[in-house]
């Protein structure tokens, strides 16, 4: 096995942890729906995480044709997917034992630290773009740049205010931004 083929495995298995969670997290809800009231922004970040965790794994291939691995570089490419896990386990945690499950506020809660999680991995997005070379950063930078800048920004503004429309908007923007970089770009860019 060569080894992108091998490092990538682990990659891998972090981000599959990121759509269980995701995916057990609804299928917990729906059991216990009788006790939950449901906010649509709640279930907008599910979805947003669900696809941005199979966009990551998607886009991982990129260093597929890297051959100067070290530790520090996979360590480095390891906390993206980590952050994502992170997010989706903050967002959707254990509901078991709360008698009444308000998503609203559960959502309230933990918003700042989702904002910040994902602002967080859209930073090193750019950083993982610049670790591939010039010739690479400035070849995707006319497409890249205006998502990123974008998405970094959504984050901040997401996790500096808590006004309700904009817990709406946030989440929504950030799905339109994920689907225009997957129209724009493949995993071998």
């Amino acid at each position: 096995m060569e080894m992108f083929g091998y490092l990538s495995v682990f990659y891998s298995i972090i981000l599959g942890l990121a759509v269980t969670r995701v995916f057990s997290g609804f299928a917990e809800l729906i059991n216990l729906r009788p006790r939950v009231r449901w906010y649509g922004p709640f279930i907008i970040w599910g979805i947003f995480l669900l696809f941005f965790s199979a966009w990551e794994w998607w886009v991982v291939f990129r260093w597929h044709t890297h051959s100067g691995w070290s530790f520090p570089l996979y360590a480095f490419l390891a906390i993206r997917p980590s952050l994502i896990y992170f997010a989706a386990h903050l967002l959707l945690p254990d509901f078991q034992n709360e008698e009444r499950i308000d998503l609203r506020e559960h959502l309230a809660r933990v918003h700042r630290w989702l904002f910040a999680l994902m602002g967080v991995v859209f930073l090193l997005g750019v950083a993982d773009s610049a670790l591939k070379g010039r010739g690479y950063f400035i070849a995707i930078w006319p497409w890249q740049w205006p998502v990123s800048t974008a998405l970094v920004s959504m984050a901040a503004v997401g996790f500096v205010f808590r006004s309700e429309w904009l817990q709406w908007l946030l989440p929504l923007l950030q799905l339109g931004a994920l689907a225009y970089f997957t129209l724009t770009s493949s995993p071998s860019q």
